[in-house]
């Protein structure tokens, strides 16, 4: 893998301004001028001209690690017999299980089976 050498700002503008005339990819723009296309990548979603979308930043209060279970948000239904203590499970697929307390309501448990499949 081809490593880049440190430029300066107005280097990676004119990169950037190689890229975009080029009409290549990244990677084939990268690699016919040997460059890295991670170091690329970054400066160029850094730069004004960057055409695609940006995420925004995170707060750092609000992060959240990353993690396939999802909270459940009770909504008020009617409640079941108190003695149904049974779970419900749900297979979709080879990889997802879904398991769930009976006492969890039927639109918490078809969006999560609608997340779980998307």
């Amino acid at each position: 893998m081809p490593s880049s050498p440190k430029f300066t700002a107005a280097e990676w503008d004119a990169w950037i301004d190689q890229f975009l005339v080029s009409g290549l990819t990244q990677s084939t723009f990268c690699e016919r001028e040997g460059l890295s296309r991670f170091v690329f990548a970054r400066h160029y979603r850094r730069s004004d001209k960057f055409a695609g979308t940006r995420r925004a930043p995170r707060s750092k209060k609000s992060e959240v690690k990353a993690s396939a279970f999802r909270p459940v948000q009770r909504k008020a239904t009617a409640m079941l017999d108190q003695h149904v203590c049974e779970d419900v499970i749900l297979h979709i697929g080879q990889d997802v299980r879904l398991q769930c307390s009976a006492s969890v309501g039927i639109e918490a448990i078809i969006r999560l089976t609608r997340e779980a499949r998307s």
